[in-house]
């Protein structure tokens, strides 16, 4: 796992299908895999400091279309904080067959404002939020997305109080995930485990990475899940 630069600029751009169709759960894994092109680019490597993805809703009460999107959540290097922006849309635009881009919600980096600087706890959750997202892209290309989303519902689904993710999914990172077998940096294995088991005021950090590979989450922890909202959630992610 690399070292995240601990200056940097942030952007967020949100992708749909064709014409700016919404994402179903199922086509949300397909946009994931249209745009993986896009994240192994020289120009988008050499440029980002980090990212992580989910799926999300661009709600009406925001001023949006209520629609879902996949959303990128990206750090930029702060050398040339529009370079990530024009790589993107390049690539929106190379592509119109398969993806759009939903530029009402998009946020790019400012540059005419200072970067911001990350504190150790900022720097490290954005490390979790990297690593994280690398080892679930890792998963998706050498499991069945079906099979690893299957494995993310019935851990999250079907056992609680939660055992830890390191317990569950150990294994599973190993066997199948180059970027937490060749981790490198400051940011250790051990802290990836431990941060999957954090809960602050930021967020319950695990949540993060079930929300993207389920796709969504039941949103609290502290008490089973009724199996009312298990039936239907499974529906709404299509994996009834």
């Amino acid at each position: 796992m690399r070292n995240l630069e601990p200056i940097y600029y942030t952007g967020i751009e949100y992708f749909r299908g064709p014409d700016l169709q919404s994402l179903k759960a199922n086509d949300y894994f397909v946009c994931l895999k249209n745009i993986r092109p896009l994240l192994a680019m020289d120009s988008f490597l050499k440029a980002e400091a980090g990212f992580y993805i989910n799926w999300i809703k661009n709600l009406r009460s925001g001023g949006y279309d209520d629609l879902t999107s996949l959303r990128l959540h990206y750090y930029t290097k702060n050398n040339n904080p529009n370079e990530i922006p024009e790589v993107i849309q390049s690539f929106a635009n190379n592509n119109p067959n398969t993806l759009s881009l939903y530029a009402p919600a998009r946020e790019l980096p400012n540059s005419n404002v200072p970067p911001e600087e990350s504190d150790a706890y900022n720097l490290r959750f954005r490390n979790f939020l990297n690593s994280y997202t690398q080892i679930a892209l890792d998963l998706l290309e050498s499991l069945a997305e079906k099979k690893i989303r299957l494995l993310i519902a019935n851990y999250r689904l079907n056992q609680y109080p939660l055992p830890t993710v390191q317990s569950c999914f150990e294994d599973v990172f190993k066997n199948n995930s180059k970027f937490y077998n060749q981790q490198e940096g400051n940011y250790t294995k051990q802290q990836l485990w431990e941060d999957f088991e954090r809960s602050d005021s930021t967020a319950i950090w695990k949540h993060m990475f079930i929300e993207m590979l389920l796709p969504g989450d039941y949103p609290y922890y502290d008490s089973p899940i009724p199996d009312s909202f298990k039936k239907q959630f499974l529906k709404e992610i299509q994996l009834d």
